[in-house]
């Protein structure tokens, strides 16, 4: 006559189920994060081969607001604009709000959860992508306002970039951010950066903000067009995060 099974025999086998499953999960956990990895640095090189065509004098497109400058001269809000397509760049025809279709813009990494409206009429410095706090990546506030002393007075004033912005290939330009972090700070997610020795206001940490939500990492695209991981890119050697354009 056949044995059956013992209590502690189906216990064990139930067990071992368990275990496996376990691993199992956590492996496809591991292989999911990092394949929006992949996807999230996939996103970078493309705004940062976008920008080389924008900053490109003899190749760039229809440059928004930054026409006014001239031929030779763009801000990078024009750019990032450009990238989400809002305000001058507005790509939803009528409506006032629309969802941002997360699989096709470069601006936003996988791996953070809740979607993003973006609002017409509406620049980014006036908060045309919402809500803040998902904001996933923001561009190199070094890029867009340089920090001076006037009077004594620590500033930041806009400038100008031109073409010979595209010779600094160690410059970070865009890399992932914590808007939940940057709302708490009271500023916009749009931009940031790292204290990187300055004694004006970006001194103060203020305005740094990144996200290390790629294991322990921060993802950064440069103008040189190439994408780094880094756990400390406040201190990489390869940053570059220090240079300020001149004020035009």
């Amino acid at each position: 006559m056949p044995r059956g099974f013992t209590l502690l025999e189906l216990l064990i086998v139930v067990g071992i189920i368990a275990v496996l499953v376990s691993v199992l999960s956590i492996s496809l956990v591991k292989v999911r994060n990092a394949a929006r990895a992949v996807v999230c640095m996939s996103n970078l090189k493309t705004v940062s081969q976008n920008f080389f065509q924008f900053a490109d004098d003899n190749a760039h497109p229809y440059r928004g607001d930054s026409e006014l400058n001239g031929s030779r001269l763009f801000r990078l809000e024009d750019f990032q604009e450009m990238q989400y397509g809002i305000h001058e760049f507005w790509d939803a025809g009528d409506s006032m709000e629309v969802s941002l279709d997360k699989l096709r813009s470069p601006l936003v990494c996988p791996s953070v959860p809740g979607g993003l409206n973006k609002r017409r009429n509406l620049p980014c410095s006036a908060s045309a992508v919402v809500p803040v706090e998902t904001v996933s990546m923001g561009f190199n506030m070094r890029l867009d306002q340089v920090s001076v002393v006037v009077n004594g007075w620590p500033r930041l004033q806009r400038t100008r970039l031109s073409m010979r912005i595209l010779d600094r290939f160690d410059v970070p330009l865009v890399f992932g951010v914590d808007g939940a972090e940057a709302a708490r700070k009271g500023v916009l997610p749009y931009y940031s950066a790292p204290p990187a020795g300055d004694s004006g206001l970006y001194g103060t940490g203020r305005f740094w903000f990144p996200s290390f939500r790629h294991e322990g990492k921060l993802n950064v695209a440069y103008i040189g067009g190439y994408v780094l991981r880094t756990a400390d890119p406040g201190n990489s050697a390869q940053s570059n995060w220090k240079y300020q354009p001149p004020l035009q």
